[in-house]
């Protein structure tokens, strides 16, 4: 008996060759992502208004894919602009610095004076869809740009070693995705609003080397995937018993870094100190804080870094050491 053959329909072809057909146009499609010309445009007006000395930003030219360019990255699907780290870095401190590396560090930094910031910046603020956006350690001054406060989808916000002179604003606290926030060593003034509650998302949130000044505010402990929390230098005035006892409330498994130094506070470490277990570095020196260390570090098995004030005794300072073999004071 002969085998009979069916000739195979073209419709029937083209299904099996359409799924590599649509994974190779897919591929293709995903390595010839360009920047997005309007995001291109805002970089390129952001770099025209900005002092940039050492000319660090010369791969940004008119033509080109930016995202490509230095400090710029996108997102492999969409190409939109999602990160973008101008940060400046110091020359590695190996304890002295000559003439020649201050100066090429001072030229690498970024800024404009005070009435340029707010024009330099606002190219920046409509990269709506930037999830991380790094400035740090350039000249930048004035106020913090209402501008920012378009960009919500933010994760990461890093504008320490600036000169930012302004009070920490409101809409600030609205942005309920940021998890890093670093205003470290601005001139920051003011208080903190109990709206920093609202940061609910926040792991790290570094407020160090400003003017700000008052009490911090009790919802500031409702921040309960905060990790890092660093203070240091700034005005607070204010008994460290009332911040432990916020702190104590849903970080006690979580917080793993406290920097309260130079912080002016005052009082009793009390035993909600012991509640953060968890804690790894913990600084409260040039403060006035008075009492007993030992029992109140007693329950800190993980802590490895102790930055304190002044021990007025031998006794406590043997305790100290007893109770934590691996720490560094």
């Amino acid at each position: 008996m002969e085998a009979s053959f069916r000739p195979v329909s073209f419709p029937f072809l083209a299904f099996l060759f359409l799924p590599n057909f649509f994974f190779f146009f897919f591929c293709t499609g995903l390595s010839e992502l360009r920047c997005i010309d309007t995001e291109r445009q805002a970089l390129l007006n952001f770099k025209q208004h900005l002092i940039d000395p050492s000319n660090r930003l010369s791969s940004w030219t008119a033509h080109g894919d930016c995202c490509q360019w230095e400090g710029v990255v996108c997102h492999n699907l969409t190409a939109h602009v999602h990160q973008l780290h101008l940060r400046s870095l110091p020359p590695v401190w190996d304890g002295f610095m000559d003439d020649d590396q201050y100066e090429a560090y001072r030229r690498s930094r970024f800024g404009g004076n005070q009435f340029e910031n707010t024009l330099i910046l606002s190219w920046i603020f409509g990269l709506r869809n930037l999830v991380s956006l790094d400035l740090s350690d350039n000249y930048f001054q004035g106020p913090i740009p209402v501008d920012l406060q378009n960009m919500t989808s933010l994760s990461h916000l890093d504008l320490s070693w600036n000169n930012f002179n302004s009070s920490i604003p409101n809409w600030l606290y609205s942005f309920s995705r940021l998890e890093f926030l670093n205003l470290g060593y601005n001139n920051l003034q003011g208080t903190i609003s109990s709206a920093i509650g609202n940061l609910t998302s926040a792991i790290s949130i570094d407020l160090s080397g400003n003017e700000l000044e008052g009490k911090l505010p009790r919802s500031l402990g409702n921040l309960c995937n905060l990790r890092e929390i660093r203070l240091s230098s700034n005005k607070w005035s204010q008994e460290i018993s009332e911040i432990l006892e916020s702190l104590s409330r849903c970080l006690s498994d979580r917080l793993e870094i406290l920097d309260l130094s130079d912080s002016q506070l005052h009082g009793h470490l009390t035993d909600e100190l012991g509640v953060l277990k968890n804690l790894v570095e913990l600084s409260f020196e040039n403060n006035s804080i008075s009492g007993p260390i030992a029992v109140s570090l007693a329950n800190l098995s993980s802590l490895t870094y102790l930055i304190f004030q002044k021990i007025n005794s031998t006794e406590q300072f043997l305790k100290v050491l007893e109770s934590f073999p691996n720490l560094r004071l």
